[in-house]
């Protein structure tokens, strides 16, 4: 097909269709048995104009066969629904096909192995006009290679594999070492990969060939999967220093480095670090000791609905009509956190410019707040000004911060008592393993941004992440769509304009992605 991809046939009706001279494919890959052509026709119905236009523009590009016309030499029919009424007018054994065949075809460059996966189903030349898919359980996985593709949910198959790699991702990430965030990346993505996979992995061969599961990654699957347990997560997990790092990391505005540096000076838990007189703190690491039991504590989803809720009233009495949304894990699904992320927006451009220094001059007043760490000013700039900036602080206690969009930000701690949230709503420790004190001030982190309301949908994208989510969106569109992806917008690079989305799915719509819900983004 990337041979012959640029040829292109004008019909004399006014036709377009895009033929490589001679396109020869597999049978497995064209879905056509004893065929050596192949033409794809996209039925538009429930597919947006703009969608449509953007599917055939990247067919164009990548050199596939494309016909508007429906006729008997059509090999593949590409549609949002199941179109049984065309059958009639195409070949026999022509395949129908969703949306996300062809955008999976897209990114390996050639049409994608027809499997059920794909295929609403496959025309045959009989009485009846189609049969049904036949599920058969394989003895290995495919999955498509971005996790951007594929759904991950929080209640997957695999925790006793995915846990054991996580544990090592975070002993890679504690290294602070480019070579140790290679690795950690590394173990993340075959983390991700299992998470994907719709059934528990029973044997190594299921998962061998899958995209990301690396040497080092197998070893430790194999070995979990014919023992139980894997001998190098139990020697790093069971380390002085991994365990150190561990509670050190955790505190507030301590990064790997600070934690390693003071566990080389010998201090290996909180109460050392409260001991230790000599050591230079920045505002928001002496916040993080004094308040770490708080902080640290992870936050049931009963108290996030309370929280949101008083924040929600605040922001209304200072601009009724403000919309605020939980994102980030909890939004995904999660029973908890350590720290609350609101995003915020106006419908009036005028009060997005101002709101967010307004609210948190407004929450001053009520008492509650211990620290605000403010960036504002950028809400006016997009994606195609630059890339990350260094953020304007009004705040108690400088602190730099990089940030990877131009949203306004205000980075909290709150302390939260009867006044604010009224008596007797502390949260008790319900959730296992959960620390969360049972007595006010509630003293947690709460994140507030503001997006413009055009922008809206893409910030909501991006701060509901997952990282690893948003880091495969950015990888997909950059290298299969050459577009770029932030939470102001998503840029056509080779077309020099902007993508414009009302919602979600029409993000997801605009990179030819199928809509994942957000308790299917947790990769």
């Amino acid at each position: 097909v990337n041979r012959h991809k640029r040829a292109v046939r004008q019909a004399s009706d006014g036709e377009k269709t895009i033929e490589p001279k001679n396109p020869k494919l597999s049978d497995s890959a064209a879905g056509v048995s004893g065929s050596c052509h192949y033409l794809i026709y996209i039925d538009n119905r429930k597919i947006s104009s703009g969608h449509l236009a953007h599917l055939k523009t990247v067919a164009k590009r990548k050199g596939f066969a494309l016909t508007d016309t429906i006729s008997d030499q059509i090999t593949h029919v590409v549609s949002a629904l199941r179109t049984e009424d065309l059958t009639s007018k195409c070949r026999p054994n022509c395949e129908f096909v969703t949306i996300e065949w062809l955008t999976n075809s897209f990114v390996e460059g050639k049409p994608t192995q027809v499997t059920d996966r794909y295929r609403w189903f496959k025309h045959t030349p009989s009485l009846s006009l189609h049969v049904p898919v036949e599920h058969k359980e394989d003895a290995s996985f495919q999955l498509p290679d971005y996790e951007c593709q594929r759904p991950t949910p929080l209640n997957h198959h695999n925790h006793h594999l995915t846990d054991a790699l996580e544990l090592l991702e975070r002993y890679n990430e504690h290294l602070g070492s480019k070579e140790g965030d290679t690795r950690a990346l590394a173990f993340r993505r075959a983390s991700c990969v299992l998470k994907s996979l719709p059934r528990k992995v029973t044997h190594i061969d299921q998962v061998n060939t899958l995209h990301c599961i690396g040497k080092h990654s197998a070893h430790v699957i194999e070995e979990i999967l014919t023992t139980g347990s894997s001998s190098e997560v139990e020697e790093r997990k069971n380390t002085e220093w991994f365990q150190c790092m561990e509670v050190l990391t955790s505190i507030y505005g301590c990064g790997p480095a600070t934690a390693d540096k003071w566990y080389k000076r010998g201090l290996k838990n909180i109460e050392d670090i409260r001991a230790c007189g000599e050591l230079d703190l920045t505002e928001i690491q002496r916040l993080g000791i004094q308040y770490f039991e708080q902080l640290s504590c992870s936050i049931p989803r009963s108290e996030v609905v309370i929280i949101t809720d008083f924040i929600r009233g605040e922001v209304e009495k200072c601009y009724p009509g403000t919309s605020v949304e939980v994102v980030g894990g909890f939004r995904r699904g999660k029973q908890s956190g350590h720290d609350i992320d609101l995003l915020l927006t106006h419908c009036d451009p005028s009060i997005v410019a101002i709101m967010l220094e307004s609210i948190v001059e407004h929450l001053k007043k009520k008492g509650c707040v211990i620290h605000i760490d403010l960036s504002v000013g950028h809400n006016g700039e997009t994606l195609y000004q630059g890339g990350a900036h260094k953020s304007n602080h009004t705040s108690q206690g400088q602190r730099s911060r990089v940030t990877f969009d131009h949203l306004d930000k205000a980075f909290c701690i709150l302390s939260l008592d009867e006044s604010h949230i009224g008596p007797g709503t502390a949260t008790p420790n319900s959730l296992p393993g959960t620390a969360t004190p049972n007595s006010l001030p509630l003293i947690r982190r709460v994140d507030l941004i503001v997006s413009p309301s055009e922008q809206y949908p893409f910030a909501l994208v991006s701060w509901t992440g997952s990282r690893q989510f948003n880091r495969s969106l950015r990888r997909y569109a950059t290298k299969e769509l050459n577009m770029t992806v932030t939470a102001h917008g998503v840029y056509d690079v080779a077309q020099g304009t902007a993508i414009p989305a009302k919602t979600e799915q029409e993000v997801f719509s605009s990179l030819s992605l199928p809509y994942f819900e957000p308790w299917d983004r947790n990769c």
